[in-house]
Order: C-alpha cells, then structure tokens, then sequence
C-alpha cells in the first residue's frame, strides 16, 4: 500500500469496492477535489457519434474561471 507525507499528516491509499462508489464520493466533494469555482454534472448520458462508437460519460466537469 502507498502511503503519502505531507509535515505530519500521513495518508494512505484507499481502494474502493466498486465503481459507483468511488463516483457518489468524488459527487459529495466536488468542491474540495476541484475548487470552489467549479461545476460537476453528474449526468450519464449516451454521446453518439456517426463514425466511432458510442460512449456514456460519467459526468460533465466545468471550470468556472481562466
């Protein structure tokens, strides 16, 4: 297992049990993952293409800032 220093805080690898998860956790802390000017849209939706397949993002990250 990996473990990360930073001063005196140590922090250690967590493996999540599954994908759904590790998704309801990054949507509860959006903010604190990617910042205050931020947006998430946790949204699946199927994006169709006309000449590759189809692919079904997790969601929609958006930077509210330059």
């Amino acid at each position: 297992m990996q473990k990360l220093l930073i001063g005196d805080k140590e922090y250690s690898e967590y493996e999540y049990s599954s994908e759904e998860e590790f998704e309801k956790d990054l949507v509860d802390n959006v903010k604190k993952v990617f910042g205050n000017k931020t947006a998430y849209i946790d949204v699946k939706k199927i994006l169709k293409r006309k000449f590759t397949n189809s692919s079904i993002p997790d969601g929609y990250f958006i930077r509210l800032y330059y």
